[in-house]
Order: C-alpha cells, then sequence, then structure tokens
C-alpha cells in the first residue's frame, strides 16, 4: 500500500496542489486503505468458499460490479465501492460531507469485520 500511495501522494501535492486540501489528501488516502483492506478481506472470504481461486476472483468482480450498481440505483451511492472510487476527487479536494465520510467508515469497517469473521467461521468448520 505503502508503496504505490508514497508516489500517488507526491504526485498530488506536487501537481493537483490547487485543487487538493491537506485534510480532504489524508481523508482520502483513508478511504482508499479502507477500500482495499475491504475488498482483500472480502477476496480472501471468497477464496475461503470457494475451492478455485478463479472463482473466488470472479464472484469477488461481480459482487463489486452488481452491488455497485444496485446500490447506486437504490441511491445507497455511500454504500457502494464503486460510488466511493467515484466520489474521490471531492474528498481530496475536501468537499465531501463529515456525515458521508463518517458512513463510509462505519459501513466498510463493519464489511470487513464481516468478512474477516466469515473467513473466520468458514476455514474452521472446513476439514482439513
Amino acid at each position: 500500500y505503502m508503496l504505490v500511495m508514497i508516489p500517488f501522494a507526491y504526485l498530488i501535492i506536487r501537481y493537483a496542489a490547487p485543487d487538493t486540501s491537506l485534510g480532504g489528501f489524508a481523508v482520502g488516502l483513508l478511504v482508499v486503505c479502507l477500500l482495499l483492506t475491504f475488498l482483500g478481506a472480502l477476496g480472501i472470504t471468497f477464496s475461503t468458499l470457494f475451492s478455485n481461486v478463479l472463482l473466488a476472483v470472479l464472484g469477488l468482480l461481480l459482487v463489486n460490479v452488481l452491488s455497485g450498481f444496485v446500490l447506486q440505483f437504490l441511491g445507497l451511492t455511500w454504500m457502494s465501492t464503486t460510488a466511493v472510487v467515484y466520489g474521490l476527487p471531492e474528498t481530496f479536494r475536501g468537499n465531501t460531507p463529515v456525515w458521508d465520510l463518517v458512513r463510509i467508515f462505519l459501513v466498510f469497517t463493519s464489511l470487513t469485520a464481516a468478512a474477516i469473521a466469515t473467513s473466520f467461521w468458514v476455514f474452521r468448520e472446513r476439514d482439513l
């Protein structure tokens, strides 16, 4: 994460400085870290559920795209990973409302914890 984010942070601060705020930039990096952690935990959950890794990756991609479509259709854009990524420029500028950021942090933190708990439960039940 840091190998990618440090050069990214330098480029954003260096070339997009008039558009970004330091607080928005820090929150944007935290949101990116949160989304990557959630997708990683969900990927681990799918890899414990499926015996084939390709099916787990396909399931992760399908769940990500289909949930994004359904949640954006329902107007719950703060719960959709695709909508959160699409809204990152506003977050880097510092224009995202605090309540939206709190909801994003609460939702994706709880979903990450649920995915990790599910992974442990499925892996414990599996006969090795």
